[in-house]
């Protein structure tokens, strides 16, 4: 009986450090996977970061092309209405189209449209005297002056 408790003991013991063994092993392969988990989640974040600077960016350069897409569309219309003579209430309800189009409710108020209608102007050959004398005096004037001119 007693060679059975010490090889109970014996058996316990061994068992005991191999436990022991193992759940240092499991402890150091968990710690590990933690630091790579961690490694992960800091790259995570990092291309999370660099993907929304770069969203932004694309961003930024859509709103760019889509103002000057507009600008590009109240200049053409502007030049057709000279060189075609389209009538006053259909070029107004076109700007506002193409406004609306643009996501621009109040186009009365947003100076682009008085440039790009000034390159409208300038690219219909408008006689720039004519262009000067009737522009010269009005509050949005100046927009369309700075439109044709440049």
């Amino acid at each position: 009986m007693k060679k059975r408790i010490l090889s109970f003991i014996i058996i316990l013991s061994l068992g005991s450090c191999v436990i022991s063994t193992s759940l240092d092993s499991i402890s150091n392969s968990s710690n590990s996977i933690s630091k790579s988990l961690d490694s992960i989640s800091s790259i995570s974040k990092s291309l999370k970061s660099s993907l929304g600077s770069i969203s932004d960016s694309s961003s930024k350069e859509d709103k760019k092309d889509e103002k000057s897409a507009y600008y590009r569309e109240i200049s053409l219309l502007t030049s057709e209405r000279i060189q075609h003579g389209i009538a006053d209430d259909n070029y107004l309800r076109e700007i506002t189209r193409i406004s609306n189009k643009y996501g621009i409710t109040d186009w009365k108020s947003d100076a682009s449209v008085y440039r790009a209608a000034g390159k409208g102007l300038k690219q219909a050959r408008a006689d720039q005297k004519l262009v000067l004398s009737q522009f010269s005096n009005h509050a949005a004037g100046r927009y369309v002056l700075e439109g044709f001119l440049n």
